[in-house]
């Protein structure tokens, strides 16, 4: 059961998904404008800042402004962690929600560990009600505020290229510190769907995902969402490629690394894709080519009248219904 403050919580996750997109198709509108008056280096660099910017960027976080064990435990989280990734250098904020009543009631250890990410824009908060019902069912749920998120550093998007490392030595942490427990399973909704796939794909310890509403790659994703909008459909598709190289420079990462697709192939984790059929922003038939390209331990699952903000608020319960079941089936 979620509380209130929880359902709050999720209800309020949606209109922050979008920021990320929002500002992209802003700085389209403005800049693209220029580039049509030839401009169009300037509206290059603009896109590509668009991108690669991360929420944080230029931000001082600091360990001591996190929040307090009474605040953590007024939250309902049992600890706080600060593990440092890199290269580049990067404190990445973690939290963790033990499965106390499960092992109360079965005198056991936990069934698995499950890594709960969160999308563009966003922070590990807004997953706090998802990751208590993964520990109610007997899961270390770990809440991981991704490079550049919510209370951890860092100034730019990799869309997964860079996150995949992070989450790796992440990994890497728990188990040195013993916290660990049984199979790796992930939860990742958009921008966290893609570094969870890419995170399976060089690591072997993931054993499952669930993946809400993600994408194929940053090559795809970028002149889908752009050819929505009338600017973007004025655009070349050269000048596109041209802002997504230059997002690769200014974040120093290689923009073909970003690729789902690739990764979905590499990977021997059984993977459940969820997607809303109404989704505008990134069409199910991503999904689709995904579970296509998946090594047979892949399952589809498309939802009606859902879009890509309807989708996370989760009114029938459907995503934390099924996320449990593939945990369940996959994790024990």
């Amino acid at each position: 059961m979620l509380s209130s403050s929880d359902s709050r919580a999720q209800t309020v996750r949606a209109p922050r998904l979008q920021r990320g997109l929002r500002r992209l198709v802003v700085t389209t509108a403005v800049v693209g404008g220029l580039g049509l008056f030839g401009v169009n280096g300037c509206s290059t660099s603009w896109i590509a800042h668009a991108i690669a910017d991360a929420p944080n960027k230029g931000r001082d976080i600091r360990a001591e402004d996190d929040p307090s064990e009474a605040e953590l435990s007024k939250l309902g989280v049992d600890r706080q962690l600060r593990i440092a990734v890199g290269p580049p250098q990067a404190s990445l904020s973690i939290w963790i929600v033990e499965p106390r009543e499960y092992k109360v009631a079965h005198t056991k250890a936990a069934r698995g560990t499950v890594l709960v990410l969160h999308g563009i824009r966003d922070h590990k908060r807004t997953q706090l009600g998802l990751a208590k019902s993964i520990a109610a069912a007997g899961y270390r749920a770990v809440l991981v505020d991704l490079r550049g998120h919510g209370r951890s550093t860092g100034d730019w998007l990799t869309y997964g290229a860079v996150d995949s490392r992070d989450l790796s030595q992440v990994l890497e942490a728990l188990e040195e510190q013993s916290l660990l427990s049984g199979r790796v399973g992930v939860f990742g909704p958009s921008y966290g769907g893609a570094a969870a796939l890419q995170l399976a794909a060089i690591d072997d310890r993931v054993d499952c995902i669930v993946t809400v509403a993600t994408f194929t790659s940053l090559s795809e994703i970028v002149p889908e969402y752009l050819n929505r909008y009338w600017i973007g459909r004025l655009m070349l598709a050269r000048s596109v490629d041209k802002a997504i190289a230059e997002s690769g420079r200014i974040a120093d990462f290689d923009p073909g690394d970003a690729d789902s697709l690739r990764a979905i192939a590499a990977t021997d984790a059984a993977v459940l894709l969820i997607h809303g059929k109404n989704d505008a922003n990134i069409p199910f038939q991503f999904s689709e080519r995904l579970c296509e390209a998946g090594n047979g331990q892949c399952k589809l699952m498309l939802l009606d009248d859902e879009d890509h903000v309807s989708i996370y608020l989760d009114r029938k319960g459907i995503i934390i219904r099924e996320t449990l079941a593939w945990f369940a089936a996959h994790l024990n």
